[in-house]
């Protein structure tokens, strides 16, 4: 048998209020006095250090109860937070934190049921426009009733930093292309709703007038909801994800580089969502499930895109063109249908 070792020392750091304080002097001087009777003296003494007298009989019960359950030799204490009731000090000491920072990150919920068209990757004006069509015409074939334009629709080469085409450097054509394709989407499925997710190609924009022209930042003119004419479309920014029941949607640029090395998109999403997800992004229709050791299914999705498959700057790619049709039921399950496009046909 190896030497004997002495236990840890169990250590615990009790948060003392004001009015916990006071409770534990009386409780001292007045030990046989009844959960009431000590609460209704406390509160007597120090009415500013409860909101209540019930509030100083719960911090009574709380301390009280914790002694009697944690007593012996070595046993560990409780740590008694503060209850809101309580007037903490750290909150006269620690500063607040800056409002520099404000942004809407909540998830957008949208509830079934409904069949949505998700779209994404198009890079106006470098999409394949027939891929695009077939794209839109099966989902008005499906009475799809929302469609979401999951990001990088529009290019927005000419504010990009990296090295540009001199020859396609105006951005005028791009945004009155992208305008005539949201005008197309609305004409073919009238009644649909829209949502616009921004995309990391849409955060060109953002980024070039941040380093260029900061001094125009913040007009409402030269924001993406403005220059495509976003009327009756959701804009949805910041990187927010969209859950479509229990499927959560982003673009895929939310979480960083190296989420297909050296795997497939939709495992390197897997991997950092832990949850049923799907994002576009890397261009190429792929799937991956797992099941867990409670028998319990997981899995994750990644859609084609809709632009050209040869650009200047990478010809030589693994990327395919592609679309997907979620059906969402009224109690948040969903089927996915990652559609691929080939030859004209769509499988």
């Amino acid at each position: 048998m190896g030497p004997a070792t002495k236990s840890p020392t169990r250590v615990c750091i009790n948060i003392m209020t004001p009015g916990r304080t006071i409770i534990a002097e009386l409780d001292r001087k007045f030990p046989g006095m009844t959960t009431h009777a000590l609460a209704r003296a406390a509160y007597k003494q120090a009415p500013k250090c409860f909101s209540t007298l019930n509030a100083a009989y719960v911090s009574v019960r709380q301390m009280r109860n914790g002694r009697k359950k944690y007593s012996g030799a070595g046993a560990l204490r409780p740590c008694l937070a503060p209850t809101p009731c309580d007037h903490n000090p750290l909150w006269d000491l620690v500063p607040q934190a800056s409002s520099e920072y404000k942004i809407e990150w909540a998830p957008v919920i949208v509830s079934g049921p409904l069949r949505v068209l998700i779209l994404s990757d198009v890079h106006i004006p470098y999409h394949q426009r027939d891929a695009l069509i077939l794209a839109l015409e099966t989902g008005r074939r499906a009475e799809v009733n929302m469609v979401l334009l999951n990001g990088d629709v529009v290019d927005f080469q000419s504010v990009s930093f990296w090295n540009k085409d001199p020859n396609t450097r105006d951005i005028v054509p791009e945004i009155k292309t992208a305008c005539a394709f949201l005008d197309a989407v609305r004409t073919a499925m009238p009644k649909v709703r829209i949502l616009y997710k921004e995309g990391n190609h849409e955060e060109r924009l953002w980024s070039y007038l941040t380093t260029k022209a900061p001094e125009l930042f913040n007009l409402d003119m030269l924001q993406v909801k403005s220059l495509l004419k976003l009327r009756d479309h959701e804009h949805v920014g910041d990187m927010r994800p969209i859950r479509l029941g229990d499927l959560n949607v982003i673009h895929g640029h939310e979480y960083g580089q190296g989420i297909t090395n050296p795997v497939n998109p939709a495992r390197g999403l897997f991997l950092r969502a832990k949850a049923y997800a799907l994002c576009a992004h890397y261009h190429q229709s792929s799937y991956h499930s797992e099941t867990t050791i409670a028998d319990a299914g997981m899995a994750a999705w990644s859609t084609g895109c809709l632009c050209k498959l040869h650009p200047r700057y990478r010809p030589l790619n693994k990327w395919g063109h592609g679309f997907a049709i979620v059906e969402v039921d009224s109690r948040g399950k969903f089927e996915v249908h990652n559609h691929t496009i080939k030859s004209g046909k769509v499988y």
